[in-house]
């Protein structure tokens, strides 16, 4: 037997127009990377219908979502599976009617006006589609499959007529009239599982045969029962009057259950095995029971305090499935105020989400974080205020495909150099969450009062390191213990700046000038003299490696500062095509030569202009999204969100430009790069005074992006040309390290 409810959602026709002018897959990828990755991620499903053949792995949801326009999800709800697929309804007048099911066979029919379109909901694959005329009144006109799947039944209320029509073709098989006299007769009901139908007499029920057309029983039953269903493969009957629930055998009319609850019954549902029941009164207060031993499961004012309407429980009592109302308002110009119902499916232990009914949907994005190797991305999300955050967040892989919710009321950092752990900010406190055990199972109390900069390095076996502008801090990766502190001499003014790469080299930058170079692994702390500085500058951004800086003049130009050349790189002035862009962002996209724009447009409609201009091939691109962009440690890769649901992952190309020929004597290439055989290390003879070159004892140390060493090769002169074999290395992106240098190169 199936259950059929209609969700009643609400839409607003000006956001979706806008949404689908938007919402169209990056054609960014195309200008900035060879690879041609990227992705679009962050739909929904908005179900019209639920259609369930009481079978947990084969929950149906008929609808639509925000980007993809799927027809069909089918949910497992004991794994948190999801199926998506588009089903092509046949044209006809009018709008989707109603959806029946039937479990044996695997079919869903669509009621539409005037056709009937039949589909298995395993593959997607359409079965028939014939007239048939149905005008939507379901209270009037009962529909159904038979228990096989191959007949369709129509029983007419008022008229006391069934028809049954074939499939594939269409063909009206038989029609049955019931001689009832309409002063005692108060309803109609069909029974598929067991090809019958019956009819609530005076205080009886009627049980017909379609098969033989003929009655084959009479039970007693309640003529005041209101939600009547049959259940059970058609051996129970299930229904409510008032504040009371029964369960009565379809066979006998004798009573399995009954239950009287403290409020009215507005809805209930039942599990496969129906051992459980939800009710609702009111869709506000929810109670789930355990019919069979008798006790309450839970009971609560969901969907005020919450925000959550439970709508089924499975049949081992683990997971529910439920829906929330999530704000979509953005704050744009002549945005409508509204909500939308997303389904998320729930662990009934601690109701923490597990999973949403949609394309790996997390509503609200405000923060994202790339794993070291790209194989991860943190989506956050903060459904709160800053006073009280409510943030949840979503781990999804390097196709986007959804992996877990991870509950930590807590904003995410950074994830740990070897991807075990995700970082979160306790205030002075640092939350290890364990991905794999799915925990915190690990904190760190800073010894200041509130967290710094937090950069994870592979350097002796693993350290955490946390600058703020007083105090670097070292700690064990493994024990937690404080190494050792090193203090700062504070400079004064805004945009100091400390970034990291995969080695874990950490660059200081403050607004003066003064650069410092930092090995968190033997503490040394150095500061390098910047010459030719541009003056009236501002400080915008720096590159991960440290070797480059951005500087803004004004609010539309900009300088890219080699600091191993020390001089400027590129200059270039952005022409903003408005007055209003008074506030106006600019960093590095990934590498030295892309840069971001963010600005106002008009401060009417709150409208951000978002691109990218490339300062080798001198173009410039509009960038999906809004905001600052998340860009991955090694700078190819960045993802960008946007306001309600939409976030986005994309490539960023590898730098071009060399000037090899005015490197200064302790520079470090590489060729060729990208390699598939072997690397040469090129590197002028090396001056061991020179604190950022390396000696004549040095290793040579390749590392990938978990921070692990790959290949360690010893040389006992000073670098000019080294050939290192690289061919038995798995494609993506290494580090070369040499003394306190380091270079990095892709295997492809």
């Amino acid at each position: 037997m199936w259950r059929l409810s209609k969700c009643k959602m609400l839409f607003s026709y000006i956001w979706e127009i806008g949404m689908k002018n938007f919402a169209t897959i990056l054609f960014v990828t195309l200008l900035f990377s060879s690879s041609l990755f990227g992705w679009t991620k962050g739909s929904f499903f908005q179900p019209e219908f639920i259609s369930n053949p009481y079978n947990d792995e084969e929950i149906v949801f008929i609808g639509s979502s925000k980007i993809g326009n799927q027809n069909v999800c089918r949910l497992d709800i004991n794994t948190g599976e999801l199926d998506f697929d588009r089903i092509l309804l046949p044209s006809s007048e009018g709008e989707l009617k109603d959806v029946i099911i039937n479990g044996e066979s695997k079919r869903i029919g669509y009621l539409l006006q005037g056709i009937i379109a039949i589909f298995n909901y395993m593959d997607f694959t359409e079965i028939a589609n014939f007239t048939f005329n149905y005008t939507g009144d379901s209270e009037d006109t009962k529909v159904s499959f038979s228990k096989d799947g191959n007949k369709v039944y129509t029983l007419k209320k008022s008229e006391l007529r069934l028809s049954v029509y074939d499939i594939p073709s269409g063909t009206k098989l038989d029609e049955i009239i019931i001689n009832a006299n309409p002063t005692f007769y108060s309803g109609a009901f069909l029974n598929s599982d067991k090809d019958e139908f019956a009819l609530i007499i005076n205080d009886s029920l009627e049980i017909w045969s379609i098969s033989s057309r003929s009655l084959d029983r009479k039970i007693p039953f309640n003529s005041n029962a209101e939600l009547i269903q049959f259940r059970n493969s058609g051996d129970n009957i299930t229904y409510k009057i008032g504040k009371n629930i029964f369960i009565v055998s379809s066979q006998t009319g004798a009573e399995i259950f009954s239950q009287t609850l403290p409020f009215d019954i507005y809805y209930y549902e039942f599990s496969a095995n129906m051992q459980y029941m939800i009710c609702d009164k009111e869709r506000f207060e929810q109670s789930v029971w355990d019919i069979v031993a008798d006790t309450l499961i839970f009971e609560g004012n969901t969907y005020y305090i919450s925000g959550i309407h439970y709508n089924y429980i499975n049949s081992n009592k683990t997971r529910l499935l439920g829906n929330e109302q999530e704000s979509m308002y953005c704050e744009r110009y002549m945005e409508d105020v509204y909500t939308e119902a997303v389904y998320y499916l729930y662990n009934i232990d601690d109701y923490k989400k597990i999973n949403s009914l949609g394309d790996a949907h997390i509503g609200n994005p405000i923060d994202a974080i790339i794993n070291p190797n790209n194989k991860l991305i943190l989506i956050s999300s903060n459904n709160g205020d800053y006073d009280e955050p409510n943030y949840i967040h979503g781990l999804v892989d390097e196709n986007g495909e959804f992996l877990k919710f991870i509950h930590v009321n807590r904003a995410a950092i950074a994830f740990s150099h070897d991807s075990k752990y995700v970082a979160f900010n306790d205030t002075s406190s640092l939350m290890l969450y364990n991905i794999e055990s799915d925990i915190v199972d690990k904190t760190l109390q800073t010894q200041r009062q509130t967290l710094g900069t937090i950069f994870f390095s592979p350097q002796n076996g693993g350290l955490i390191i946390s600058i703020t502008n007083d105090y670097i801090d070292v700690y064990d990766y493994n024990t937690l213990t404080l190494n050792y502190s090193k203090e700062l001499t504070p400079e004064s003014g805004d945009g100091y700046k400390f970034v990291s790469d995969l080695s874990g080299n950490i660059t200081i930058l403050y607004p003066t000038g003064k650069y410092f170079d930092f090995d968190a692994g033997t503490g040394d702390l150095t500061e390098i003299t910047l010459n030719n500085l541009p003056e009236d500058r501002t400080f915008r951004d720096m590159t991960n490696d440290g070797r480059y800086i951005l500087w803004s003049f004004g609010k539309d130009s900009i300088v890219v500062y080699d600091t191993k050349i020390q001089n400027i790189k590129f200059s270039y002035k952005h022409e903003l095509n408005t007055p209003y862009a008074e506030e106006l962002s600019i960093g590095f996209l990934g590498n030295h030569e892309i840069v971001w724009f963010s600005y106002i447009f008009s401060p009417i409609e709150k409208r951000n202009v978002f691109i990218a201009y490339d300062l080798v091939e001198k173009r410039e691109f509009t960038l999906d999204g809004e905001g600052t962009p998340r860009v991955s440690i090694d700078g190819t890769r960045f993802m960008t969100l946007y306001c309600p649901y939409i976030y986005y992952l994309n490539s960023i190309r590898l730098p071009v430009s060399v000037d090899e020929g005015t490197l200064p004597d302790n520079s470090l290439t590489i060729f060729p790069n990208p390699a598939t055989e072997y690397i040469t290390i090129s590197s002028s003879t090396i001056n061991p005074t020179v604190n950022r070159g390396v000696d004549e004892s040095s290793e040579i140390k390749i590392f990938n992006t978990l921070g692990e060493c790959v290949i360690s090769v010893e040389t006992r002169h000073a670098v000019s040309l080294q050939r290192i074999i690289v061919s038995h290395l798995p494609r993506g992106v290494y580090y070369v390290r040499i003394g306190n240098r380091t270079q990095m190169f892709v295997k492809i």
